[in-house]
């Protein structure tokens, strides 16, 4: 974790913490709010830290396919989609995976959400999916 700002090499000057011990593979990024950090590696654990210090908050299974993509923030929900194409919904909490919803499009992809004035876009391996309210 680094603090913002600097010139130059800000390695030793702005980090504030660093985790040495072996992590699993990660190839989204993830999203820091109210503090923590939610993250997800590709076996689709997901883990809270605490933004300040690094120290592991929790950590929970979502589901049973890799997961490339990134986690996206929006409306009080986190969304992080699988390869088999099962978009994980869970609440921002720091004390546990507070899983909301599961939804699926039955596509696979390795693509992360994009969201756009109340809709959500998924590209799979064939389609571009838009899932939004009728208007």
């Amino acid at each position: 974790g680094f603090k913002p700002g600097g010139t130059g090499n800000v390695t030793e000057t702005n980090r504030l913490w660093h985790v040495t011990a072996q992590n699993p593979q990660r190839i989204g990024s993830g999203v820091i709010l109210n503090g923590c950090v939610y993250i997800v590696n590709e076996p689709g654990l997901v883990q809270c830290l605490d933004a300040k210090t690094g120290k592991e908050l929790w950590k929970d299974r979502l589901g049973g396919e890799k997961i490339w993509a990134s986690i996206v923030a929006a409306e009080g929900r986190l969304y992080v989609t699988d390869e088999g194409g099962v978009t994980y919904v869970f609440a921002p909490n720091p004390e546990k995976l507070d899983l909301l919803a599961k939804n699926s499009v039955d596509e696979p992809t390795n693509s992360t959400l994009a969201l756009s004035d109340g809709q959500i876009f998924l590209r799979t391996f064939q389609d571009l999916i838009c899932i939004g309210a009728e208007p």
